[in-house]
């Protein structure tokens, strides 16, 4: 069974919601649409993911704990790469030297649109523009 309810809001005032999914043998898990964040997972009656009971603290920890991450996953080293001969600079998060799974605005920040369907699966997504290109990602 799949269920949604109401998480909180940010500290800009967006809804964030949270799916709760349940299965016959007990095994819950809940994912709030910040971050698609993967906030609790009860298996055999235990707890085996970290996470928060308010958006507020998932707002204040830098750890991604739970997150989908991106554009990347993991460190670019020095913050910039190459392809085909043209220098990218990124936002250097990780201590003032490397760019960390997206930067200051990653995917773990962003809030997913997620809807139930048949209820069965839960398919998260977001969109966003991309400034420095002016056109809209997926």
């Amino acid at each position: 069974m799949i269920t949604k309810k109401f998480f909180g809001k940010t500290a800009d005032g967006k809804s964030v919601d949270v799916y709760e999914l349940k299965n016959s043998a007990g095994t819950t898990a809940k994912i709030i649409t910040y971050g698609a964040r993967l906030a609790s997972w009860i298996f055999g009656g235990v707890e085996i993911v970290l996470g928060y009971d308010t958006i507020a603290e998932y707002e204040a920890d830098d750890s991604y704990k739970g997150a989908v991450v991106g554009r990347c996953a993991n460190r670019i080293g020095g913050a910039k790469f190459e392809l085909n001969g043209k220098v990218f600079n990124l936002d250097k998060n990780d201590g003032g030297k490397n760019h960390l799974h997206g930067g200051f605005n990653g995917f773990e920040k962003k809030i997913w649109a997620a809807e139930i369907i048949k209820e069965r699966r839960k398919t998260p997504s977001f969109s966003y523009r991309d400034i420095s290109r002016n056109k809209v990602s997926a």
